[in-house]
């Protein structure tokens, strides 16, 4: 078993907002990480970006943009905006308003800063919150999209095997002693049922750019998806949904509101 791609946590490139997410490294650290994996010989190298950050404004992300789309040796970037996850110490924060957030027109202005500065430096968005330079698309998390089974090894990774969806133990210690005992190192499984794939499917391969195509639907589950979510249709007149012939798809609009899609599906 070999690596041939590797994804950095980067979040920023402002040493500010990476004291303000409370990372330890700085940009300078990233950027001999950066040469270290170009020297053992990875060519294909991804990034993460994350926006709608404490304090953070459009320059900010413009500069992120900038700085990351200027490094030849990154051929893949994912951005996702600041989620406050419940008990964390941000929540804390927030909940106390002491933490300063961009409101949600100011984030939306964000995201599309990111899509057109990318698109301008050649990373197209084949996801929602994917962009990669031609031919540079990630083949593991294409596998998410579209149902296929994949398997995560570590902390709190993922799994979807025979219909299973596994998510493992988030602590090393039970980690090691759970391997050491021949054991699977899993915190929670869930089967699915036919109600629930159908629903992946739709919510998560509507994530693509390409949408869903109701061909491919048919093949998996002998219906078609205008007869399973009648919801569809009115999807497409509020204009969050675009259809051509039997493939739907996120209308730039759907890509701002896309939960208000995906819980349709789910």
């Amino acid at each position: 078993m070999g690596l041939n791609r590797v994804s950095m946590g980067l979040q920023t490139t402002s040493d500010r907002g990476l004291k303000a997410l409370g990372r330890i490294h700085i940009y300078a650290d990233f950027e001999t990480s950066l040469d270290l994996l170009g020297r053992a010989g990875f060519e294909n190298i991804s990034a993460d970006l994350m926006f709608g950050l404490p304090g953070q404004t459009l320059e900010d992300v413009r500069q992120d943009i900038d700085r990351l789309t200027a490094l030849a040796s990154i051929k893949h970037i994912s951005c996702y905006s600041l989620k406050i996850e419940e008990g964390t110490a941000f929540d804390t924060l927030y909940r106390q308003g002491k933490l300063l957030l961009p409101d949600e027109a100011l984030e939306r202005r964000m995201q599309h800063v990111i899509i057109d500065g990318l698109a301008e430096n050649g990373f197209e968005q084949y996801e929602i919150s994917n962009f990669a330079r031609k031919g540079w698309e990630s083949r593991h998390n294409s596998l998410y999209w579209v149902m296929k089974p994949y398997v995560g090894f570590g902390l709190g990774a993922a799994s979807y095997y025979k219909e299973e969806r596994r998510t493992n133990v988030m602590d090393m210690e039970d980690y090691c002693a759970l391997v050491t005992q021949g054991k699977a190192p899993v915190l929670e499984t869930h089967i699915l049922d036919a109600q629930e794939k159908k629903g992946d499917f739709m919510f998560l391969g509507l994530r693509r750019m390409c949408g869903v195509d109701d061909a491919d639907y048919r093949e998996l589950f002998g219906s078609s998806f205008f007869e399973d979510f009648e919801e569809i249709e009115n999807l497409v007149k509020a204009g969050l949904l675009t259809r051509e012939d039997q493939v739907i798809r996120l209308t730039p609009k759907g890509q701002d509101l896309a939960n208000q899609v995906f819980v349709v599906f789910v």
